[in-house]
């Protein structure tokens, strides 16, 4: 708590007060179908190991496969569930008790990025336990969260691929979107997207997108990716997706901002006006 109260500059008084164990968010999550698998034949290993172990899941027509992601209460649930299923009851070495998961913390500054940088980090299960350091641990008792540095820890790990992609059909307005498998509620991999503008309404982008691993990409997929610049930066999931323009909206878009500018020069007149009133 006392990270994220300097973070946005608040009072210390308020660590004390304990004002953020009570403090709640609510995010949206877009909606994917996650799967999870434990890595290294769910053998107690090293973080390194087990996602090795994650990415040689991956093959033709099921890619995605890395170190889990949590994105809610709801997976951070069902993971724990699994586990508890196999190991049930609190163990005596916390080795049998963790699980490596795909949160990250590189500079160990209170910034988590999931393995997948595609996918935001709106959920994380923080206590007064989690400390700080680079990796991420998933307590299946409680389902809290740990943070460790040891690059030679040794616990049992889980992997994740989501098997779907969300619908996009409410990211391309004035448009259309036809799904190749005509079925917008199981967008399994593999799917397409084709997407096409209203009359009169210009496409700015690809028109055809595929979905693979969870997310959504343009001609060639996630093979024709490159490597970002900043590999701690987070991708945005949409950028791929296109837009329409509209020549009308566009004029009336403009028509309305000129509107607003009118109105606040009114105002910023009026001010001025009460100002040389008050001084007279």
């Amino acid at each position: 708590s006392s990270g994220i109260n300097a973070e946005y500059g608040g009072s210390g008084n308020l660590d004390s007060c304990r004002i953020f164990d009570t403090a709640y968010a609510i995010t949206m999550t877009l909606k994917r179908d996650i799967e999870y698998e434990f890595c290294n034949d769910a053998k107690p290993t090293t973080r390194a190991i087990c996602r090795e172990s994650c990415l040689s899941m991956n093959k033709e027509g099921e890619t995605g496969w890395d170190l889990a992601i949590i994105p809610t209460l709801q997976h951070n649930n069902e993971v724990c569930h699994m586990a508890n299923a196999r190991w049930p009851g609190v163990k005596s070495d916390d080795k049998f008790n963790l699980l490596w998961i795909g949160i990250t913390d590189p500079d160990k500054v209170g910034h988590y990025h999931w393995v997948d940088k595609m996918w935001k980090v709106n959920y994380f299960n923080y206590t007064r336990e989690t400390g700080e350091g680079k990796f991420g641990l998933v307590d299946k008792n409680d389902g809290h969260w740990t943070m460790k540095n040891s690059l030679t820890y040794l616990a049992r790990g889980v992997c994740s691929r989501a098997r779907t992609c969300y619908d996009i059909s409410s990211r391309v307005k004035d448009g259309e979107v036809t799904f190749s498998n005509n079925n917008p509620d199981d967008i399994v991999e593999g799917t397409t997207a084709t997407i096409s503008c209203n009359e009169n309404c210009e496409l700015s982008g690809t028109s055809q997108l595929v979905c693979q691993g969870g997310h959504w990409f343009g001609p060639g997929g996630r093979e024709a990716e490159e490597p970002p610049e900043d590999p701690l930066a987070d991708i945005h999931p949409d950028r791929y997706i296109p837009t329409c323009s509209c020549p009308q909206e566009a004029e009336q878009e403009q028509q309305q901002e000129q509107k607003k500018k009118k109105e606040k020069k009114k105002k910023e007149k009026k001010k001025k006006k009460r100002g040389k009133r008050g001084v007279e």
